[in-house]
């Protein structure tokens, strides 16, 4: 499994434990455990439930749905403001190309990771029920000959990350969120150097 310096730690930091505080806050862990790989101020769950982004999220639902890949990536933004520049893609069936081009650069790219929204029946192989558990969970390291995703699943009933083709989790990716009429995606997060400019 190749893997660069962010996907190590991801890794590293998940198979010491790292796993979601609630049921519903699978997006908030991933986003927390990814900011830690890229080297970001250190910061808990709860920052996504900020009462402060209340104007532009409900903030207030997310405890007990979740959140959606659109407002997970408004979250990172608000929390992490001009440290990040976060790309949202959605699984539509002509960015297959484009997710397996962001895993190379999450691979090869110290400061880039990805946040993957999907459904976790079907990675997981389970019986699909209603939307199929609805969740978010980062890459933590990609096969390109073996065409391999390392799912480092956030859920705290999983004991170890998962390789997955990528075919079954773009395929995951593609269910439709029905709230919104669009598919699930992923997150592209990328440290910006303060280097540049």
């Amino acid at each position: 499994m190749s893997g660069g310096k962010t996907f190590g730690r991801i890794l590293e930091r998940y198979e010491r434990g790292f796993r979601q505080a609630t049921e519903c806050s699978c997006g908030p862990a991933s986003l927390i455990l990814v900011s830690e790989a890229l080297g970001l101020p250190a910061k808990e769950e709860s920052a996504c439930y900020d009462p402060n982004f209340g104007k532009w999220l409900r903030v207030a639902e997310f405890g007990t749905r979740g959140m959606a890949i659109h407002e997970l990536a408004l979250a990172a933004e608000l929390i992490f403001g001009s440290e990040v520049e976060v790309l949202l893609r959605r699984a539509f069936p002509e960015n297959l190309q484009q997710f397996v081009s962001d895993l190379k650069e999450s691979r090869d790219r110290d400061g880039s990771a990805m946040i993957l929204n999907f459904a976790q029946d079907h990675v997981m192989g389970r019986a699909f029920q209603d939307q199929g558990y609805p969740h978010h969970s980062p890459v933590a390291g990609f096969d390109e000959k073996r065409a391999e995703v390392l799912i480092a699943d956030v859920d705290s009933e999983v004991a170890t990350a998962k390789l997955v083709p990528v075919s079954t989790v773009f395929e995951a990716m593609a269910f439709m969120n029905p709230a919104f009429g669009v598919p699930r995606g992923w997150l592209l997060i990328r440290k910006r150097s303060k280097g540049a400019g």
